[in-house]
């Protein structure tokens, strides 16, 4: 039925126009002229050289351009030619007005361009880095992710910091006293909990402490004297 209905519309602009053919097209009787050309007589070059007329002779008739540039890219896209891809590109570029036609052309775009296959395997993520002040760790300092993956547990100028790997944000959980010295935090099974050496640099007195998270409370637990 739409094959028919171009052909109507071709011989109804054959017969509308002057015997001796001088005339000159409107943009919508060319953009018609390619389309016969086609979707009926599947000249598909032919079609593109009508089209590309419109574009250079009635650039002012923009959506008929619009639409004589889109069924370009259809052209080129049957006939297997990755020009099809360019002219899809100039349909978004040059003629945002033309809503329709630019998302049709969007459509054509994505189902040409190849998706992007997911990675597979490990993934590396920059946790922490030098080149940033506030991210500078001793080196002897284990950085410990949390068993759900989302977060890293860390001492830092001798203060226990706790980083959310999704958002950036870090949170001091634990602050040193005046003769304290923080030993790298180690999570619980359920990531609840932290627990890291405090060293007391002025008594050589050694404990563990065992944080809460979510509650911050915190339990002492005395390290036996060597020896």
């Amino acid at each position: 039925m739409k094959a028919h209905g171009v052909i109507i519309g071709v011989l109804s602009l054959v017969l509308a126009g002057t015997a001796s053919g001088v005339a000159q097209q409107t943009a919508d009787e060319l953009y018609q002229s390619g389309l016969y050309q086609e979707e009926v007589r599947g000249d598909l070059e032919g079609a593109i050289e009508i089209y590309q007329t419109v574009l250079n002779d009635h650039a002012d008739s923009r959506a008929v351009a619009a639409k004589a540039q889109l069924h370009i890219g259809i052209c080129y896209e049957t006939l297997g030619l990755q020009e099809a891809q360019q002219a899809y590109e100039r349909v978004v570029a040059n003629y945002g007005d033309q809503s329709e036609v630019v998302r049709q052309a969007r459509a054509r775009l994505a189902a040409l361009r190849p998706a992007v296959a997911t990675p597979r395997g490990p993934v590396a993520r920059l946790v922490l880095s030098g080149a940033n002040p506030a991210d500078q760790i001793a080196s002897h300092r284990a950085i410990i992710p949390s068993p759900d993956g989302n977060r890293v547990a860390y001492t830092q100028s001798n203060v226990v910091v706790v980083r959310d790997l999704a958002t950036g944000e870090t949170e001091q959980v634990a602050s040193k006293g005046p003769t304290e010295w923080h030993g790298p935090p180690v999570w619980s099974a359920d990531g609840k909990r932290l627990a890291f050496t405090v060293k007391d640099t002025a008594t050589q007195v050694n404990v563990v402490k065992i944080l809460d998270l979510s509650t911050r409370q915190t339990r002492t637990i005395p390290v036996p004297a060597e020896g």
